[in-house]
């Protein structure tokens, strides 16, 4: 990785570089290990949109092809198994459909026409002569709006718990089902149904059956209930594989197909554990076992950050042809590697080092790994590896514009809680700045709670550093991948657990000698939202603040966020009904009265994660009071609004968050 060699020269980012930036949506490998099929996404400012593209990269080094570029985004590539042919998955024609191109050359042509599009990546068969699909049906019959257009001023019924989702919209009762289909004859054939959502599929080895991830029990359990099941993928009855008190997802057969690794949880009772690599036998009559219980790590990581995508699902899992071995990505302690473990729970550590790791792909015969790779001050980029993560190269410079700019180099920070505990934190100074000169501070407050910051690129960050601003990120408990006890013990404690956490790595700080106490922002999303407005009428370190699509009320959150009916009382540790008390105590809008500093609130107007009245009350709540502060509100966005929003919006949110800061602080 290179960087500018003189970080005070060059000049600053600013907003709209955003439009340059080149990101890594997803990665696939051809199954000989010699091509990588490389999407890669760019915005557009006048059609206020992005484009994805796919890349053809060799391994061996030789110049790379793309396919032929156009006004839609190709994305979630997939190789056949003799390499010859790829499907992705194209807006060409509207909604997300499969389409399947040759090496050989010729226009790509559409195979499926649903409706509503298909989701995730379509998974070849191991004869190549099938592809697994996932893809919601339109069904007349349906009783949510039709076509979830949410435009349609036509009344519908809700029956359901889950009836909307977050960057969808309203779904009403419909949900993803399994398909297969047949190249030769076209023929798509429907594998499941029901109120029960189906994922991840993924072949046995003799292609007789496929295992999918869903939870058939009880819907109010969705998050926390899940099971891997298989069904033929000729059709018929489906089989449950794991216990339906569990969390599953990912499932990869043993080369021999008598076994299924997964990534989960024995038990589901809560949201927070770090997930384990599990094992398990295929026709369903062994207990799943952990091959990780030792690791405090959490399978299947990735870091908070604003410029590194990743493909839909959860990471893959990928046997050694031998069978003895499982490779993955982990975070640990705050980064992101790619780990093997074997039969015995041995964890070996193949790509490590002070960076995040991503979209890991494993060729046939496990000899050659493909991975992106990037850290403070580095974007995604390709590598290559041999199987023990040996001899890296590198395969892709997507902004090399970059390494002109002066970017800040984070200072790692070691912090002690009052209680003892050990944290991790780094502070960003400003850019250019190479020796302590105190000035003025954000503290940055990831989301989740269980999100993890580390060594990612985050825009967001780097523009305040070339604004004047230092910025503090913390690791505080909740967080995951230090180990189970670390990511649970702030439930039914929000704000209570992990507010000394964040103000003793603000003490730390101070001590550096980057920082005036005097000039301290605070800001977050999401849960990171939440902590700003807990903070703010808490404590009076901080002179303005900035939370975006954030908690005010646990009360109504529980009952208005998509996922709040479930997510909620297993933080919180009771439903709002049983202890109202605890909800309200833990509800920023309960210290309203205390907040006596600038607050801007940044909010989508279609987030359904953190619904946007929970900005308005609390607007209210300080407006009333004659309080400084504004809301602003992102027509069409959904919660993710700051990484995957629409260019101008993220732009216009970009520029809002440094001029506040500049002119509070």
């Amino acid at each position: 990785m290179s960087l500018n060699a003189d970080p005070t020269s060059g000049r600053t980012l600013v907003p709209e570089d955003l439009l340059q930036f080149a990101v890594i949506d997803d990665v696939a490998m051809a199954p000989e290990g010699n091509l990588v099929a490389l999407t890669v996404r760019t915005a557009d400012l006048p059609a206020n949109q992005y484009y994805a593209r796919l890349r053809i990269i060799p391994v061996d080094g030789s110049p790379p092809w793309a396919l032929p570029a156009g006004e839609y985004a190709d994305h979630a590539a997939s190789w056949s198994p003799d390499g010859t042919r790829l499907a992705f998955l194209s807006d060409r024609t509207g909604k997300d459909q499969v389409w399947l191109t040759t090496m050989g050359g010729g226009e790509p042509r559409q195979l499926t026409s649903f409706p509503l599009g298909v989701s995730g990546h379509a998974v070849w068969s191991p004869d190549g002569s099938r592809l697994a699909i996932a893809a919601v049906e339109a069904d007349d019959q349906d009783s949510g709006p039709a076509a979830i257009v949410a435009s349609d001023a036509l009344p519908f019924a809700v029956n359901t718990l889950c009836y909307r989702v977050d960057g969808k919209g309203y779904v009403g009762t419909r949900r993803q089902h399994l398909w297969v289909l047949d190249l030769e004859t076209t023929v798509v054939t429907r594998l499941t149904e029901g109120l029960a959502g189906a994922y991840s599929p993924a072949w046995a080895p003799d292609g007789r059956h496929l295992a999918f991830v869903a939870n058939r029990r009880d819907e109010r359990l969705t998050e926390f209930r899940s099971a891997v099941w298989t069904v033929p993928s000729s059709g018929g009855a489906a089989s449950r594989i794991t216990p339906e008190e569990g969390v599953a997802q990912a499932p990869a057969w043993s080369p021999d197909g008598t076994e299924i690794a997964y990534r989960g949880l024995l038990s589901g009772s809560t949201f927070a554990p770090n997930h384990h690599l599990l094992l398990v036998s295929a026709h369903g009559d062994g207990t799943p076992r952990s091959l990780t219980g030792t690791f405090g790590g959490h399978v299947g990581g990735s870091l908070f950050s604003d410029t590194c995508r990743a493909g839909e699902g959860p990471p893959r899992l990928f046997w050694s042809p031998d069978g003895t071995t499982v490779r993955f990505l982990a975070a640990d302690r705050g980064r992101v590697h790619i780990l093997g473990v074997d039969r015995a729970g041995v964890i070996t550590r193949l790509v490590g080092g002070d960076r995040s790791c991503g979209m890991l792909q494993v060729s046939d015969q496990g000899s050659i790994l493909v991975y992106a790779a990037a850290d403070f001050t580095h974007t995604p980029d390709l590598y290559v590896a041999d199987a023990a993560g040996a001899g890296e190269r590198r395969l892709s410079r997507l902004n090399p514009w970059l390494e002109e700019v002066r970017l800040s180099r984070p200072r790692p920070l070691s912090v002690a809680a009052p209680d003892g505990l050990a944290l991790d934190a780094w502070l960003i100074p400003p850019a250019g700045g190479e020796t302590p000169v105190a000035g003025p501070l954000v503290l940055d407050i990831h989301g989740g709670p269980h999100s993890i910051f580390g060594p990612a690129f985050f825009l967001d960050m780097q523009l305040l550093a070339a604004r004047g601003f230092g910025v503090l990120l913390v690791n505080p408990r909740a967080t995951r991948s230090y180990g189970d006890h670390f990511a649970a013990c702030n439930l039914g404690h929000w704000g209570e657990g992990d507010a000394p956490d964040l103000l003793a790595a603000l003490d730390a700080a101070l001590k550096t000698g980057w920082v005036d106490q005097d000039r301290v922002g605070v800001m977050g999303l999401s849960y990171g939202g939440y902590m700003t407005n807990w903070l703010i009428g808490h404590t009076d370190r901080f002179r303005a603040a900035v939370s975006e699509n954030s908690i005010s009320n646990l009360v109504s959150f529980s009952g208005t966020s998509d996922i709040g009916w479930y997510f909620t009382p297993d933080e919180i540790g009771a439903e709002p009904w049983e202890d109202r008390e605890r909800y309200l105590r833990l509800s920023p809008l309960s210290a309203a009265d205390r907040i006596e500093i600038p607050l801007l609130l940044l909010n989508s107007q279609e987030d359904w994660r953190c619904p946007i009245e929970q900005a308005e009350q609390l607007y209210v709540a300080l407006k009333r009071r004659g309080g400084i502060v504004e809301m602003v509100r992102f027509p069409g966005e959904s919660h993710g609004m700051m990484s995957i929003g629409r260019p101008r919006s993220r732009l216009d949110r970009y520029r809002r968050v440094a001029d506040w800061f500049a002119t509070y602080v």
